[in-house]
């Protein structure tokens, strides 16, 4: 890579070939890229439900394995039990006025955002991270693009002291063998479209980036000073007892089997008798043998299901142990809690992983839009304001109608300006496009109130100027 030849048809007049720095950025970018290939893709067999069997091959039969197909869903429980909690609701301003004075919104449902970033929750929570992109727009096109991209597909570099990233990949096609093939690069001051015509050669086309930073961003799941793009839902622990859980079942099925076709012996019997009769008849008839005794029959002592049982349901604590999901969501039912406050306190560990992860990921969807909005506008400096944008997410505690207007009512008896606010119906549960129309419902009717008080107040009586002599 460090040879790569780039031919350059820009768009504008001039002509540049990439510098050292950046051929080394860009070999960099994609050896991350492929080295994490195989683990990204590992976590989303497990999510997908297409990982193999994986037996000791100590006590299941070779023709049994053959034949098993047996999948456990617990990944993907995993994931979207937590990514159905994060919902992005809209960009709003800390003035709390509802205003958006930087037409944010209108990108986002452009660009249908809400479902977009519903898709990098759930990917992050597979693979630790994604990507979004934010890019010009061609005709035909929103003013500004907001792709969404996986780890598999992308990857960054961060950037400790600004706390962001410093260049970042999103890989544009692929070949037939799974090679590379095209790529897009996002630089500080350039964003570089590269299309790799062999191993060593390609073209690049290099579009000006007046934002000054790449036009880039990334979503992690609880990132930390030595991982800053994060982790996995879909950790080695939540693996390791898919595949011990699946294990169990397999072995369950096994000696079910044999649970409902129980093994039987006979001593003196004509080997003649074919295998099933002597196993599925419900009466047999045996003549005497040769010597003219009774032949001996018996059943071996049936197996019990209960220790393949126990098993699973160990297994099934230590996973919701890991993963912070009640027992219940996994199919083991326990004893039914007393009241709601008893359901919301076995779900409050996955209300905090919620809200930790809209809390991380804040500082990322603020600098989506500074950058989209600097894009958009054609500008080299962040505009006056837009430091004050930030990104309001639905509720992430799961309550009944009556119970939030409840807990809004008991506020409000506390803070009664609370209910000419805006964030009371954030609190009920309604959504951007509702509250708006809620608003605008209340000034109509506070304008044709205030016109009917004026004109039922008494007008005064004229009197007549008298007339001049």
């Amino acid at each position: 890579m460090a040879d790569l030849l780039l031919s350059t048809p820009i768009y504008g007049a001039a002509s540049r070939v990439l510098s050292d720095a950046d051929t080394a950025v860009v070999a960099q970018l994609l050896k991350q890229v492929q080295a994490l290939g195989r683990g990204n893709a590992e976590r989303a067999r497990y999510y997908e439900q297409r990982q193999a069997f994986k037996d000791f091959k100590i006590s299941t039969p070779p023709q049994v394995l053959q034949q098993v197909e047996s999948v456990l869903g617990w990944p993907a429980k995993a994931v979207d039990v937590l990514a159905d909690r994060i919902s992005f609701a809209a960009f709003t301003t800390s003035d709390g006025s509802g205003v958006d004075p930087f037409g944010l919104n209108e990108i986002a449902d452009q660009n249908h955002f809400r479902a977009e970033f519903a898709g990098a929750t759930t990917s992050t929570l597979i693979n630790s991270c994604a990507f979004i992109v934010a890019t010009q727009g061609l005709p035909g096109e929103p003013d500004v693009l907001w792709l969404t991209r996986t780890a598999s597909e992308a990857t960054g570099l961060w950037d400790r002291r600004k706390r962001q990233l410093s260049a970042g990949l999103s890989v544009l096609d692929w070949g037939k063998n799974g090679e590379i093939t095209a790529v897009a690069v996002y630089l500080p001051d350039k964003t570089v479209e590269i299309n790799f015509s062999s191993a060593n050669v390609g073209s690049a086309s290099i579009i000006p980036n007046r934002v000054g930073r790449p036009l880039m961003v990334h979503t992690a799941f609880k990132p930390n000073l030595h991982r800053p793009f994060g982790f996995s839902r879909i950790t080695r622990a939540v693996r390791s007892l898919t595949d011990s859980a699946t294990r169990t079942i397999v072995r369950s099925e096994i000696g079910a089997e044999f649970f409902a076709a129980p093994q039987r012996y006979g001593i003196g019997v004509d080997d003649s008798m074919g295998q099933w009769t002597a196993l599925l008849g419900r009466f047999l008839t045996l003549e005497l043998t040769e010597s003219g005794e009774k032949p001996e029959v018996g059943q071996f002592t049936q197996q019990s299901m209960q220790p393949h049982t126990d098993q699973l349901r160990l297994r099934t604590n230590l996973f919701a142990a890991e993963t912070s999901i009640p027992v219940s969501e996994l199919g083991f039912v326990s004893e039914n809690p007393s009241s709601d406050a008893a359901i919301q306190s076995q779900r409050d560990p996955l209300r905090q992983l919620s809200n930790s992860f809209i809390r991380d990921n804040q500082s990322a969807l603020s600098q989506l839009a500074a950058m989209s909005v600097m894009l958009r506008d054609g500008l080299s400096e962040p505009p006056d304001g837009i430091s004050s944008v930030s990104a309001r997410f639905e509720p992430t505690v799961q309550v009944t109608d009556a119970g939030r207007a409840d807990a809004l009512l008991k506020q409000v008896a506390i803070l009664p300006w609370l209910a000419d606010s805006p964030i009371a119906l954030e609190m009920l549960g309604y959504d951007q496009a509702t509250i708006n129309r809620l608003l605008s419902d209340k000034a109509r009717s506070s304008a044709s109130s205030t016109l009917d008080r004026l004109l039922s107040v008494p007008q005064p009586e004229l009197v007549s100027a008298p007339e001049a002599e």
